[in-house]
């Protein structure tokens, strides 16, 4: 490969610590004998940085043909797309309708274009005037960027995103997913009371392989915890009867003790229970013991989900520094 790339300077910059991407990972050379550096050896570090941050990749895609082709082929299947706009969701979708090869190499989804009303006295978010807006402004193209994206291993969408991919399209799509375990719900809107309808509906194929399920939201009633039957992590909001009296509890230096809210404890002894707490300043993580032996975790701090999300992906576990 020569050395005249055009690229090979602009990624010398970004080591050097003046791009931007430089300064979010944390990674700056200063003299110039460091950043003289065998081509192999830089086009590793873009790699790697492409790998891990969406802004070094779409910067690198465009220094050249040759390097977005390697770019697509080596980082694609490990860089965790984020879409969080009706117009990145559109966006994204007309270019997977342009290059729809690409699809399959996608393995990490976060999409979500509509942003619902939290409801913490009914332990749910409801839809408003905007929400559906922005729900029916993009809801066909998250449906089909997900079709598209079969080699999926970890997906965030809407709970109605998720519903209408399992009732109204051509059957279910995620027969497809056969890779999928990690499933991060948002907008619960208390849809789970579909599934417990008479005679029961069957939930899609997807619950069935589920061994991590994330719901950004409470959890609400009819919870079906039976349709999960390899579930290993669980991870909710919770909206205590006191928050004051649970922060106090929480701030004590003192082992805290409390049932599992009631439409969780049909959950198998095997699940490592993990519930969030909203709370401005971060207090960190404890464990929980409830009623039986049974043990949960209780997490009290600003929401950063999408950062959890990604070491999620990269332990395979619900981390337990926080940090």
């Amino acid at each position: 490969m020569p050395r005249s790339f055009s690229w090979k300077k602009w990624a010398r910059s970004m080591l050097s610590g003046k791009g931007d991407s430089a300064n979010r990972s944390g990674k700056q050379l200063n003299s110039d004998a460091e950043l003289n550096l065998p081509l192999e050896l830089v086009i590793e570090v873009a790699l790697i940085l492409g790998s891990n941050y969406s802004d070094c990749y779409y910067t690198f895609v465009r220094v050249s043909r040759q390097f977005k082709v390697i770019m697509e082929r080596e980082c694609l299947q490990f860089l965790p797309i984020r879409l969080e706009s009706p117009n990145r969701i559109i966006a994204f979708h007309r270019f997977l309708i342009l290059r729809p090869e690409l699809a399959p190499s996608i393995r990490q989804l976060w999409i979500r274009g509509a942003r619902s009303r939290q409801k913490p006295k009914a332990g749910y978010s409801e839809p408003t005037n905007t929400t559906w807006r922005q729900f029916k402004s993009c809801a066909f193209e998250q449906m089909h960027i997900i079709n598209s994206c079969t080699n999926l291993v970890s997906l965030g969408c809407s709970f109605p995103v998720m519903f209408l991919c399992f009732r109204f399209m051509r059957g279910d799509i995620f027969f497809k997913h056969d890779k999928l375990t990690d499933l991060t719900l948002f907008e619960n809107w208390n849809l789970w009371s579909c599934f417990l309808m008479d005679p029961p509906m069957e939930g899609p194929n997807l619950f069935l392989q589920l061994t991590h399920l994330t719901i950004l939201d409470g959890v609400a009633p009819n919870f079906p915890t039976h349709l999960f039957p390899l579930l290993r992590y669980f991870s909710a909001e919770i909206y205590p009867a006191s928050r004051q009296v649970a922060l106090e509890a929480f701030k004590a230096d003192k082992v805290l003790e409390a049932p599992l809210p009631s439409n969780l404890r049909r959950l198998s002894q095997d699940v490592n229970v993990r519930l969030h707490m909203v709370n401005d300043s971060e207090l960190g993580i404890k464990r929980v013991f409830g009623e039986g032996n049974r043990c949960w975790e209780m997490r009290v701090g600003p929401p950063e989900y999408f950062r959890w999300w990604c070491q999620r992906l990269d332990q395979k576990t619900y981390p337990h520094d926080p940090h």
